[in-house]
């Protein structure tokens, strides 16, 4: 058990608290922002259009993109 502070006060309040002693807003603990792995950003949406060029071109050659 940890003692954190609350994303709305401020104060300390226990990491395992559902709700602060001191304001009582519910999950007073901030949250942890996602960690991406190399594979998803490899595999996120944004990436995809370019890997599916990349990929085409390894597979075909650059002249089936003039033709």
């Amino acid at each position: 058990m940890a003692l954190v502070n609350c994303r709305e006060c401020e104060k300390e309040v226990s990491d395992q608290a559902e709700t602060c002693p001191h304001c009582g807003i519910d999950s007073p603990k901030f949250e942890e922002e996602k960690k991406y792995t190399l594979a998803d950003k490899i595999l996120g949406k944004k990436n995809f259009g370019a890997l599916f060029i990349l990929w085409y071109i390894v597979s075909f050659g650059l002249d089936s993109l003039r033709h």
